[in-house]
């Protein structure tokens, strides 16, 4: 994970959008579709 976001920090990609990114691919990764029940529904 630390290095998919460095590579892609040093490729120039906004910090937050990496961020979100590389949380959200590792997370369906590691959870499945799962994942996203445990995420909050009031955003």
């Amino acid at each position: 994970m630390l290095l998919a976001l460095t590579i892609l920090l040093m490729a120039g990609f906004p910090v937050t959008f990496t961020l979100l990114g590389t949380a959200l691919s590792f997370g369906l990764i590691g959870f499945g579709w799962s994942f996203f029940n445990l995420l909050p529904l009031r955003i």
